[in-house]
């Protein structure tokens, strides 16, 4: 029976294209485990900031060579993919180390403007109130003056009564017909205030009809980043997991070529047909990860 070779690749030759951007980037980790940045201090967060371009320009010469040798061999593309996905990967790990303080603090910074905001429409509304509540004094205190005067001159009238009769008489009457008039402006005063009362009550409830809805529109946002976020987590273990399955088929292909090779050289030396030496090797259980069940 013909054997069928089989082509042992050595991956790590093949893989040696990358061994200068290798060298930089495993540079790079060393330099990005050591240094230490200020997010806090504006130079501190620009010196950051500039740090992770320098980081993110790595990622060009490793796709470049990944795209020169997966057009130069094809049948490395597999290992190649692997390997810019680990180069990129440790680029983005290095990335992440940094950018996760900045983008906290950005974070930070959009919650405390909110916070400024809010209080100053806080401020806005107790100015208001108090606006409201000085003219409601001041119309308190007037309806109080013309009380008063209206009382000194029913007195007035009282005290004149037996000398002008008449006269006084007159004049009670003008006096009830401005007290009447005091009665219906102080009634319109009141309606006003009432209506923007009623106006007021409606502003903060259209407000809070506002804060709510937006608020399940923030929620449902945040809702829907947590989701994308999830399935770029499972996609990214599903790849791992097919990688590592890929590296483990071959270690095993590698363990059984070789193991036939040498039984094949011995029945070279020997007066057995490759057949018969195969089988007792199969027999004898010399093959790894092959295994006769009867």
């Amino acid at each position: 029976m013909k054997t069928k070779e089989v082509e042992v690749i050595d991956l790590q030759t093949e893989l040696q294209v990358f061994d200068p951007i290798h060298a930089k980037i495993e540079e790079m980790k060393e330099k990005n485990a050591s240094i230490v940045f200020d997010y806090e201090d504006k130079q501190g967060n620009k010196d950051a900031r500039s740090h992770i371009a320098r980081l993110r320009k790595l990622k060009k010469p490793v796709t470049e060579i990944h795209k020169m040798a997966k057009a130069e061999a094809l049948r490395f593309t597999k290992a190649l993919d692997g390997k810019k996905k680990q180069l990129i990967g440790a680029v983005d790990d290095m990335i992440k180390v940094h950018h996760e303080p900045i983008w906290e603090i950005e974070q930070r910074e959009l919650a405390i403007q909110a916070e400024k905001e809010l209080e100053a429409k806080r401020q806005e509304e107790e100015a208001e109130a108090a606006r409201l509540a000085e003219i409601e004094a001041k119309e308190k205190e007037l309806a109080e003056k013309e009380s008063e005067l209206a009382a000194k001159q029913r007195r007035i009238d009282q005290h004149e009564h037996e000398r002008e009769i008449a006269e006084n008489a007159a004049r009670k009457a003008e006096a009830e017909a401005k007290q009447a008039g005091i009665d219906a402006e102080n009634r319109r005063v009141a309606d006003v205030q009432r209506a923007k009362d009623e106006a007021a009550a409606e502003a903060a409830r259209v407000k809070r009809l506002a804060e709510e809805e937006q608020r399940v529109k923030d929620e449902e946002v945040l809702a829907a980043k947590h989701a994308e976020l999830a399935r770029i987590e499972q996609e990214k273990a599903a790849e791992e997991a097919r990688i590592s399955d890929e590296k483990h088929r071959s270690k095993i292909h590698r363990a059984i070529y070789k193991a036939l090779r040498v039984q094949l050289e011995w029945q070279a030396a020997s007066e057995k047909g490759p057949s018969q030496v195969v089988t007792q090797a199969l027999i004898d259980n010399k093959i790894p990860h092959v295994t006769i069940n009867y």
